[in-house]
């Protein structure tokens, strides 16, 4: 990984643009490729592909989920094979240690972690897929003018992955990682805290950083919490309150032995 050139693969945009002017137009370019992915349905401007680094997949694709390909899997990115119309390049930093803009969308060749392929395909290793699937989402996006406020529908074509050096308790939880590098920090429930802690395999895996008070493990429940559990606790008594009622009858019309009564709710 640390002698392959960055990759840089644009998105294909196809822009309408509604009562706006061609100077908008190009401010609308611009102001695109700055954009967060949560603004353009999660398909970044540019997407910096690197052999051997980690990659998550964003968008479910239709065909590939009897291979692992779905949303949320986690990848390492093998190979990168190019367009037949993409021009050669040097794809290793002794080359050009600039990063390279692709003209045309490629396909990936990802391995997902610790998941076998339901296929094989030839010259392919056991556990890689061929990504060729390109995804197209439509975004709307707001336009300034000088005269009034214009509106742009952008159609957005680009590979359904994204870098991965890290995640989330709610995304990771779930899963097991090996390594596994966490960070505390000042969680507020020792129930979060308890995720974090139980993603690795094995403690030998586990790396924590920065370091944190001891008291998110004493943490009493929370006075939500305790109004739920005595909510459910009220409806177990009531329902073997009612329970030991109809036994009662039951048993004196049978010369029975009636049952104890539930504890009363402390």
């Amino acid at each position: 990984m640390t002698n392959q050139r960055i990759i840089v693969c644009p998105a294909k945009d196809k822009i309408k643009m509604l009562n706006a002017s061609q100077t908008s137009r190009r401010q609308l370019e611009k102001s695109l490729l700055l954009a967060q992915e949560a603004d353009t349905n999660y398909l970044p401007s540019l997407l910096l592909l690197c052999v051997g680094a980690p990659y998550v997949i964003k968008k479910n694709v239709v065909g590939y989920d009897q291979m692992g390909i779905i949303n949320g899997a986690s990848c390492i990115l093998e190979r990168i094979i190019t367009h037949k119309d993409e021009p050669p390049f040097d794809a290793t930093l002794s080359g050009n240690s600039e990063p390279h803009f692709l003209q045309f969308l490629p396909t990936l060749i990802v391995r997902l972690r610790g998941k076998p392929r339901h296929a094989q395909l030839q010259d392919l290793l056991p556990q890689e897929i061929p990504l060729e699937c390109s995804v197209t989402l439509p975004f709307l996006w707001p336009v300034k003018s000088n005269k009034h406020n214009a509106e742009a529908r952008i159609l957005r074509r680009q590979m359904p992955i994204t870098m991965e050096w890290s995640r989330s308790t709610t995304q990771a939880q779930g899963g097991t990682f090996n390594p596994v590098t966490i960070h505390i920090g000042t969680s507020n429930c020792y129930h979060d805290v308890y995720v974090k802690l139980t993603r690795a395999v094995d403690l030998n895996n586990l790396v924590i950083i920065a370091d944190f008070p001891l008291s998110l493990f004493e943490k009493q429940p929370s006075a939500a919490r305790k109004l739920e559990i005595h909510r459910l606790k009220k409806l177990e008594y009531d329902y073997l309150k009612k329970y030991w009622a109809n036994n009662q009858q039951f048993c004196r019309e049978h010369g029975l032995s009636p049952p104890r009564p539930p504890k009363p709710l402390t």
